[in-house]
């Protein structure tokens, strides 16, 4: 399975990197797991992000978004932000 990132620290140029992911003889082969994904996932575009905001703009996920979201979820479940 191949995944692209469209920027990565590790990425200076800022062009992108190609992860190669291996398949694996056992119950947690993560391209086992992402096949049946497109059936779940009826609506996404073939080369839409695998992570989206929202399901109809089809924009990836960015930073703030996953930081907020986990500030949210941690304040929700009683975990405070700390000071």
């Amino acid at each position: 399975m191949e995944l692209t990132l469209p920027v990565s620290k590790t990425d200076p140029s800022r062009h992108g990197i190609q992860l190669l992911i291996a398949s694996r003889d056992n119950a947690r082969c993560p391209v086992a797991a992402m096949r049946p994904l497109p059936k779940i996932d009826g609506h996404k575009p073939p080369f839409a992000p695998l992570f989206r905001v929202v399901r109809e703009n089809q924009h990836p996920f960015t930073q703030e978004h996953v930081v907020q979201k986990l500030q949210f979820l941690a304040i929700r479940n009683g975990l405070g932000l700390g000071a």
